[in-house]
């Protein structure tokens, strides 16, 4: 018996990529990475295997993303967003002091 995957469970990259808030680039670096393959580095399967997505490989071209993981992965990105949010947000206004530094004072012309 062969096991059918329920249409609804999989997604296109560029629909992953808009549930999971990343660019399609990752998610396709992630699922290429993680693809099985041989001493030569040939491709073995096209199912990935032990990534943060689960995927696998359509007619060779076109690749399809499990709905789980990739709600899974949205998770993880917003909580590592949420991490390193205060230090982005300081740097912002480190950069901003230094842009008001080095900015020139207007000055005035006098009037004769």
């Amino acid at each position: 018996m062969i096991a059918m995957a329920v249409q609804d469970d999989w997604l296109s990259v560029a629909k992953a990529a808009k549930l999971a808030g990343c660019s399609e680039q990752y998610i396709r670096r992630d699922l290429l990475e993680h693809l099985p393959r041989d001493e030569k580095g040939e491709p073995t399967s096209d199912r990935t295997h032990g990534g943060r997505l689960d995927g696998w490989l359509v007619n060779g071209r076109a690749w399809m993303v499990s709905r789980a993981s990739a709600e899974a992965l949205r998770e993880t990105l917003s909580t590592r967003a949420a991490v390193h949010a205060p230090a982005r947000a300081a740097r912002k206004a480190g950069a901003a002091v230094q842009k008001r530094a080095k900015r020139p004072s207007a000055k005035r012309k006098k009037s004769r």
